[in-house]
């Protein structure tokens, strides 16, 4: 049995990953729309560029759910276990180009 918690680091964690434009990956609505909302928070320029973003998901429930929160590209795994999360951002990864920091992060900020 486990326990869902939210991650210590708030803003500061949340600004290293808005500055690394790499796939996201979300395996339960819960945590798509805590995400989502403590993006919004840092205004319109942030929450484009993270719906910007490709996002794996774990099921067809929760590719809807990313949709109807504007997500642009989203691509289901081929099931909800770790290695088939992996793969699909992996090729996720291999199809949006390399990331370089400071680059990628100006093209993916408006």
């Amino acid at each position: 049995v486990y326990a869902r918690r939210p991650l210590p680091g708030g803003a500061r964690r949340l600004a290293a990953l808005l500055a690394r434009p790499a796939p996201l990956a979300a395996s339960s609505g819960e945590a798509l729309h805590a995400l989502h909302a403590l993006v919004v928070r840092r205004g319109e320029p942030a929450r484009q560029a993270l719906l910007a973003r490709p996002l794996v998901v774990s099921s067809a429930r929760l590719a809807a759910s990313a949709a109807a929160l504007g997500f642009a590209e989203i691509r289901q795994a081929t099931g909800p276990d770790p290695a088939a999360l992996v793969h699909a951002l992996l090729a996720a990864a291999a199809e949006a180009g390399p990331y370089n920091g400071r680059a990628a992060a100006s093209r993916a900020l408006p």
